[in-house]
């Protein structure tokens, strides 16, 4: 047997230890820098959280009237307040640092800020903020930790390496695009905007075209009030249509068998309710659009004063309306129209007359409402209104 002498494990003792002790002060050190640095890691995380849900509530204030309007006669100060303000208020909604604790501040006016995107699809294309020669589109966001919004990030164990602080940035960009509607869904406790009134896809056309010659209405959305003078959105005459009949001037046999003047007023004044939509197209409420991209809907025989008076009381709001393919329904109650597409209009006017001399006009508009379905892929084309529809673009 070998025996080591007592003095050299001694010595061997004394070597190792202050070697272990190091690596342990080692250790820690790294195990303490990788806490903090998955600290930052989910705190940026939490900053782009709070971006991303900022730039999407703040395009959505984006999505009105002001994207069809030319620039001339649309002011979008009100529209960019708007963003700014639900930006900062569903930013600020959001926390960051363990079970998120602390606030995320937004100053609205300096980190939220409203452009035009060039290129929606393109994330590096242009965000212009002045003189564009379109309407603003896109909200874009940027969320700090830093002395300016509360503070710097305060490391755990990185003092040891004399860095005590740090501060982190995210940024989104969102934008707002206005598509066709491609359907309709009933939903309990909710009105249905669309109209039991149709117009024919030509007077249509010659609506969002600018090809009518009318413009004497304008909204005033300060107000919420309709008012006189043009607004550079041409109009068009929802009565008298070009297809009407000697009995029929665009009225629908909507959701009901009843054509009483109770029940069309009603939902002229407020749209069909859930019941109605799915008594109409069950089971869901939604439109039977058939391989041709249309569906029929029964005629309801002839306007009335009482039709006139009913649709003066929706003035100013945003309705969707039928387009019929421009062929006659046929005379009274057995008549039936043939649906091609669905469009949002404002209601401008609404005047009865006797013997046929009254007058209902509209105008294209943006229409945003849970019961109406955007299109996944047709975007509306310049003065055709539509559903605006928020996404990240970047």
């Amino acid at each position: 047997m070998i025996r080591i002498p007592s003095r050299s494990v001694r010595r061997s003792r004394g070597t190792i230890l202050p070697i272990v002790a190091l690596l342990m002060v080692v250790f820690i050190g790294m195990l303490g820098f990788a806490v903090d640095l998955g600290r930052m890691a989910v705190c940026h995380t939490q900053l782009q959280t709070a971006a991303d849900s900022a730039a999407l509530a703040g395009a959505s204030a984006l999505g009105t009237d002001g994207m069809i309007l030319p620039a001339w006669s649309y002011d979008q100060t009100t529209d960019i307040a708007s963003a700014q303000a639900l930006a900062q208020k569903f930013g600020q909604g959001n926390g960051y640092d363990m079970n998120g604790q602390n606030p995320i501040i937004i100053n609205k006016t300096s980190d939220v800020t409203a452009g035009l995107l060039s290129s929606p699809y393109s994330p590096s294309s242009s965000f212009t903020t002045s003189g564009a020669n379109s309407p603003f589109n896109a909200v874009r966001v940027r969320t700090y930790i830093d002395g300016d919004h509360g503070g710097n990030l305060n490391f755990l164990f990185a003092p040891v390496l004399n860095q005590r602080t740090t501060t982190l940035q995210a940024t989104s960009t969102a934008v707002v695009q206005l598509f066709q509607i491609s359907s309709l869904q009933a939903i309990g406790g909710l009105r249905c905007p669309i109209l039991p009134i149709t117009m024919s896809l030509s007077d249509w056309r010659k609506m969002v075209n600018n090809q009518t010659g009318l413009d004497n209405f304008n909204y005033n959305q300060a107000t919420n009030q309709v008012v006189c003078g043009p607004d550079g959105l041409q109009e068009q005459q929802l009565y008298p249509g070009s297809n009407g009949t000697s009995s029929n001037n665009g009225l629908l046999q909507f959701g009901t068998s009843s054509r009483s003047n109770s029940v069309l007023s009603d939902e002229i004044i407020n749209g069909p309710d859930s019941t109605q939509m799915t008594t109409q197209w069950p089971p869901n409420g939604s439109p039977p659009w058939n391989s041709q991209n249309t569906f029929t809907i029964g005629a309801d025989p002839g306007w009335r004063a009482t039709n006139f008076d009913s649709l003066a009381q929706a003035v100013g709001q945003v309705r969707v309306i039928p387009i019929n393919d421009g062929t006659s329904p046929g005379g009274g109650s057995n008549g039936t129209y043939t649906i091609v597409m669905l469009a949002p209009v404002r209601i401008l006017s609404s005047v009865k007359g006797g013997n046929g001399k009254g007058s209902a006009i509209v105008q294209a508009a943006v229409i945003s409402d849970p019961t109406v379905v955007a299109s996944q892929t047709t975007l509306a084309t310049a003065g055709q209104g539509g559903v605006p529809v928020v996404r990240l673009a970047d």
